[in-house]
């Protein structure tokens, strides 16, 4: 299981979740309904929509997945695709929901209510370092694939987003800032802070979102899988075209260009990400 590398004030994975009870409790299911769910829950909830199909923006950190996230949310019926298993927007929506510590199945049961839109479809993110440690700790039947059977009970005739980010060096330096900084999005008139250079800790997670995102490569390949791929560097310069690829792979309609919603963060990339862009190619040529 991977763990992030350390720098200062970045969130890191803790602990294993238990297994997600159901799958002890119907070992034979691929899906999970409702009921099932609220009676494994031993929870009264009743959900205002009920998820018809689900799709999971798979990346790693630093690859733009607000960008398109907060675009599908903001058509009003793309789901509303969130970081729901990062630790810390975990332990805060459990909060807010009033949900039991640590009790995964009635988190489930409230991100199906939360992330889905009135016509039935539920949008989520995940990170790959969340998704690796989530499926360590899932038990599925013999000879099946973990990391499968967590997607196919947690979210509902699943499709996948595979979001890449083709420079790993500007997705390191953007990391780290935001790590150091604590600045993880910046708004529109929002200045990004200006630490100086920490090449070693930039560098580990250069190579740490390289492993992330072979991670997702090769559990593609092996569930026999095949995502909608974007790539940031696209979505960045063309959002309409990307979105719009990605609505017309969920089978939901296209926005035209007056519809697009604004973007609500602006980008942390400045001359100080050149420079450091320069510092830290050099400094990974030269320990080969």
């Amino acid at each position: 299981m991977l763990s992030a590398p350390r720098v200062p004030s970045a969130p890191a994975p803790q602990g294993r979740d238990r297994p997600l009870c159901w799958r002890t409790t119907h070992p034979g299911a691929s899906q999970v309904s409702r009921n099932s769910l609220c009676r494994c829950a031993g929870a009264s909830q009743t959900l205002f929509v009920e998820p018809v199909r689900s799709y999971v923006i798979c990346c790693v950190q630093r690859t733009g997945s607000w960008l398109l996230a907060h675009t599908l949310s903001d058509t009003g019926y793309a789901g509303r695709p969130s970081d729901y298993f990062d630790e810390a927007e975990r332990k805060g929506h459990t909060r807010a929901w009033g949900l039991p510590t640590d009790a995964l199945t009635p988190y489930v049961l409230a991100i199906w209510d939360k992330a889905t839109t009135p016509n039935g479809v539920l949008g989520s993110k995940m990170m790959w370092n969340d998704f690796d440690r989530l499926r360590s700790s899932f038990q599925p039947p013999a000879a099946t694939d973990a990391g499968l059977e967590f997607m196919r009970t947690t979210f509902p005739n699943a499709q996948f987003v595979w979001l890449q980010r083709a420079d790993k060096v500007r997705q390191g330096i953007s990391w780290w800032r935001a790590a150091v900084t604590n600045q993880w999005a910046l708004r529109p008139g929002q200045e990004p802070g200006r630490p100086a250079p920490d090449v070693e800790h930039i560098t580990q997670l250069v190579r740490f979102a390289e492993r992330c995102e072979d991670g997702w490569r090769q559990w593609f390949a092996s569930t026999g899988i095949q995502p909608c791929e974007v790539v940031y560097e696209d979505l960045s310069r063309d959002r309409l075209a990307v979105v719009n690829m990605v609505l017309e792979f969920l089978r939901l309609p296209q926005l035209d260009a007056g519809d697009l919603p604004p973007v609500r963060y602006r980008m942390q990339a400045d001359s100080l990400t050149e420079r450091y862009v320069d510092l830290i190619r050099s400094a990974m040529s030269s320990a080969g």
